[in-house]
């Protein structure tokens, strides 16, 4: 049983070997005998910027998970990738960049972010005054994106420079990278917040009953 594996596993192998050679047999016959352009490349991004490849230089664990997998004949037919599994070190000097940026946040920034929370949350009681999963919803998402646009994308664009240069995230990875930060900030006071939210609907239905 186990000789069975074992050349199965070898005749995977030997086969994708073989598949490999005869593309770059195919290759060498059709592009290069008359100088025409290659009708095979490989892209790491489309046209429209979506993300096709991987350089597994900057993963070094994912590059030899990868390699295992060729090396065994490809034994397992997927290979799931969690969050958080594979991982790329970010340069020191990059995160004393980004703890400066957080560090030059000013409190007129964060005035402005409480303003427009607290105006959101009065318009939203009056606006869901009968729906209050709604308003809980609604208030909630819509305070993320005010936190996103005054605070995080601004700070995002800020280092829009030093990302192209260490070649960190693309288009598709700034835009999760965005969501993440966003999440993360409102996760500290969303307790706090939901609190005040129920706080404010109760004062407005009490309201609603004195008149």
């Amino acid at each position: 049983m186990v000789d069975s594996k074992n050349n199965n596993k070898g005749n995977s192998s030997i086969k994708f070997v073989k598949e490999v050679a005869k593309y770059f047999m195919e290759f060498l016959d059709t592009d290069f005998k008359k100088s025409r352009i290659p009708k095979r490349n490989t892209i790491n991004s489309t046209q429209n910027g979506l993300k096709v490849g991987i350089n597994l230089k900057k993963y070094p664990k994912l590059k030899n998970t990868l390699l295992g997998m060729l090396n065994s004949g490809f034994n397992k037919d997927e290979l799931r990738i969690k969050k958080g599994d594979y991982t790329c070190k970010i340069p020191q000097t990059f995160l004393t960049l980004i703890t400066k940026k957080i560090i030059d946040i000013t409190e007129e920034e964060i005035e402005t972010v409480i303003n427009e929370i607290q105006k959101l949350i009065e318009e939203n009681a009056l606006k869901y005054s009968k729906e209050y999963n709604h308003y809980l919803e609604e208030t909630k998402e819509q305070t993320k994106s005010i936190l996103s646009k005054f605070l995080i994308l601004p700070f995002l664009n800020d280092l829009d420079k030093p990302f192209e240069d260490l070649d960190i995230a693309d288009e598709n990875s700034k835009y999760q990278l965005e969501i993440d930060i966003v999440d993360s900030v409102f996760s500290i006071f969303e307790e706090k917040f939901v609190d005040i939210l129920e706080d404010v609907k109760n004062i407005g239905v009490r309201s609603q009953h004195l008149t």
